[in-house]
């Protein structure tokens, strides 16, 4: 999948963080987004490019992107300079590859639909999201706890 991107939503208003104190006391933007490393596990090792969806207007200051998970490795990208984001905006990261789909986990929310775009610009759901159905139809109780 060349040139794959996953569209994230800034779901809450950003607020200014200090970063981890044994790599740097400065402070940051931090946006918290509606994607973390259970679906772009390869965030972990990789910094993907990350870019505004929308215009966005202001000087980029150094940020910092975070997922929806309570833990402090669920950092989708650190000390990049972005310009200031509101709550609701969205940005895409870029180029994620095939190998978040096959990595991804199924944690604290159903994974979205997995879209392909064409070089042309088409579009079409290669992947359908998971749903609460979807979820427990792999389920099954023995027949000793019935």
């Amino acid at each position: 999948m060349p040139n794959a991107r996953y569209d994230a939503t800034v779901p809450g208003s950003p607020r200014r963080i200090t970063l981890d104190s044994t790599t740097s006391s400065a402070a940051a933007d931090g946006f918290t987004l509606d994607a973390g490393v259970n679906l772009l596990p390869t965030a972990w090792w990789y910094k993907h490019d990350l870019y505004p969806a929308q215009d966005v207007h202001g000087t980029a200051e150094p940020s910092i992107f975070v997922g929806p998970l309570c833990m402090n490795i669920d950092v989708v990208r650190d000390r990049i300079l972005f310009p200031p984001l509101r709550a609701c905006d969205r940005i895409i990261v870029d180029r994620i590859g095939a190998y978040n789909v096959t990595q991804w986990m199924q944690f604290i929310a159903a994974r979205p639909n997995v879209v392909m775009v064409s070089p042309n610009g088409t579009s079409a759901i290669i992947r359908r999201a998971e749903t609460l159905e979807t979820l427990v139809q792999q389920e099954a109780m023995p027949a000793w706890l019935a």
